[in-house]
């Protein structure tokens, strides 16, 4: 990181101080790729207080909730990444940022314009299709191993817990939900290798928030990775989820009544052609 930006980040990367800033804002040009605007903002949780990350894509927005053994990695991930602009909200002061068209960063301080007396609340019904600070979706991402035994984002695991909360975010709106609703049935999903489940649990667990129950198959040639999912699935009480040791034709040949949603995400081999 630029020493210039030293003050800037010098209470925001402390995770003892969240209490003492408001907002950190980063901006770049679309040109860049990726994001061009990431808000970072402390929040209160059920379990205690967290970091909700917000970057802008596009149009879209994709957000992540860090908890605090998460964070400081986190920014120095993003503070190593290129930005042009740079808004910190502290209880002391208000710091702006920019680079120069030279390459240098020119800092200014300002009054504090923000009061900071206490954690917000996070609106959790806003960005996530699986609420962290639900009950069940704890449970999940706990035995996953998403999240530690004391409820916090595992840093390493970031780009997976983003992944799974996208991948539910872009099943949601399928109309198959409300069909099966409408005939008050379970929803049969079938994840053709399934790997370590990730995705597929995040289905179940979803349509148990939404009331909906699901009927859960998965499959993987690899029998000691069917195993462990399937350690998972009985420790969190799924009883409507199975998992299979076994190629998908053989499944196919042997498989009874429809399957409503079939899904095969970056499967090894050949295993996404024979879904």
């Amino acid at each position: 990181m630029d020493a210039a930006l030293e003050p800037l980040f010098e209470t925001v990367s402390d995770p003892n101080r969240l209490t003492e800033w408001r907002k950190l804002v980063l901006g770049r040009s679309a040109n860049d790729g990726g994001w061009t605007k990431l808000t970072a903002a402390p929040v209160s949780l059920r379990d205690g207080p967290a970091v909700r990350v917000v970057t802008k894509v596009g149009r879209r927005e994709e957000t992540e909730l860090l908890g605090l053994d998460a964070w400081p990695g986190r920014l120095r991930e993003l503070a190593s990444g290129r930005f042009e602009r740079a808004h910190v909200q502290s209880a002391s002061a208000d710091w702006h940022a920019r680079l120069g068209k030279r390459g240098k960063w020119l800092v200014t301080r300002g009054k504090p314009s923000a009061s900071i007396s206490e954690l917000p609340e996070h609106d959790r019904d806003r960005h996530y299709p699986l609420p962290p600070d639900e009950a069940e979706v704890r449970r999940l991402l706990i035995a996953t191993g998403l999240f530690s035994p004391q409820g916090n984002l595992r840093g390493s695991y970031a780009g997976k817990y983003r992944q799974v909360q996208h991948y539910v975010e872009l099943l949601r709106p399928l109309p198959i939900w409300d069909a099966v609703r409408r005939e008050g049935r379970p929803l049969r999903i079938v994840d053709a290798g399934c790997g370590k489940a990730y995705m597929s649990l995040a289905l179940h667990v979803y349509g148990a928030l939404e009331g909906l129950p699901v009927e859960l198959v998965g499959l993987d040639s690899d029998p000691e990775v069917v195993d462990k999912v399937r350690a998972i699935a009985r420790e969190l009480g799924y009883e409507r989820a199975r998992f299979e040791a076994t190629g998908i034709w053989d499944f196919a040949e042997r498989a009874e009544g429809p399957v409503d949603l079939l899904v095969s995400l970056h499967a090894c081999d050949t295993a996404t052609d024979e879904a």
